[in-house]
């Protein structure tokens, strides 16, 4: 499958701190903000990724992230000039979503949960649209999913005033090959925008539409304002003093899922010299190195 990174937009509610720069740059507690969805497309064997982004922007996230082939994936930047929406970025990638679909993450998501890691894992052909719901206490402020007792989708809206649930639809989605062909359906919205709402509407009009719940202990937070960001923070750092190991790291990622190997790592790391991340990474190769002896 085709993963396709959302990392555009102005970050308006991060100003000043994303005045110059990209707000999925920014760093959630010792990686850029990007790692994290970087780290769950590959985890979930997607190995062709691609990254949407602003003309401003395109430039320090090839400087970050190169071609991918450091991660033992394939890399590719596509510019958004303008906001039109999540359904018109997809339309940019049109030519390549294939015949399997794609697996679209918003760049600015944090998202640890084990239910929707086996799910991605477990999927590797798309029918239909799925979407992930997580409950919060501020559904106003997102795609708010309405369910039966059933657990089936209901309706769907965009930031509405009166919610009808408290659950929201998180930045991920899996899209079939025939979404493009829906979004050309579409008309923009009051925003001026083309809304993945309005597609994923016609999902559920032919019954294509598929709903997943986080677990309860998931944590799951979209990082638009400065108070997500430092509360992620600390939980990834507690976290990582706990277990000793790195959550998002995508290089430890891809040595695991053996799309490179430990002298590629080592090559690979100078860049981090004098860094606790670099020093981190060491301790990976020391630990594969005794491993295998």
């Amino acid at each position: 499958m085709l993963g396709i990174i959302l990392a555009g937009g102005e970050g308006k509610r991060c100003y000043p701190i994303t005045l110059a720069t990209s707000k999925h740059l920014l760093p959630l507690y010792d990686k850029p903000i990007i790692y994290y969805s970087l780290s769950l497309l590959i985890e979930s064997n997607i190995r062709d990724i691609i990254i949407i982004t602003t003309p401003r922007d395109v430039r320090n996230f090839k400087k970050l992230l190169g071609n991918g082939s450091r991660f033992g994936i394939k890399l590719r930047y596509i510019v958004q000039d303008i906001p039109l929406g999540t359904a018109h970025a997809v339309m940019l990638v049109k030519e390549l979503i294939g015949l399997k679909g794609c697996v679209l993450v918003y760049g600015d998501n944090y998202i640890d949960s084990c239910v929707v890691k086996n799910y991605l894992k477990g999927n590797q052909h798309i029918s239909g649209a799925t979407i992930f719901a997580y409950k919060v206490s501020n559904p106003e402020n997102y795609g708010v999913i309405e369910l039966s007792s059933e657990g089936k989708v209901i309706s769907i809206e965009e930031k509405p005033k009166v919610p009808k649930s408290d659950y929201a639809m998180i930045g991920l989605l899996c899209l079939d090959q025939s979404v493009c062909h829906k979004i050309e359906k579409i008309s923009l919205s009051e925003r001026r925008e083309c809304e993945i709402t309005d597609v994923l509407k016609i999902y559920l009009n032919i019954v294509k539409l598929t709903v997943v719940r986080l677990e309860e202990s998931a944590v799951w937070s979209d990082l638009g304002s400065p108070q997500n960001l430092t509360e992620i923070s600390y939980k990834i750092m507690l976290g990582e003093r706990k277990t000793g190991k790195k959550v998002g790291c995508l290089e430890e990622i891809a040595l695991d899922k053996g799309l490179i190997t430990t002298t590629e790592l080592f090559s690979n790391i100078k860049r981090y010299t004098n860094s606790p991340y670099g020093a981190y990474l060491m301790q990976v190769i020391e630990i594969g190195n005794c491993e295998t002896r």
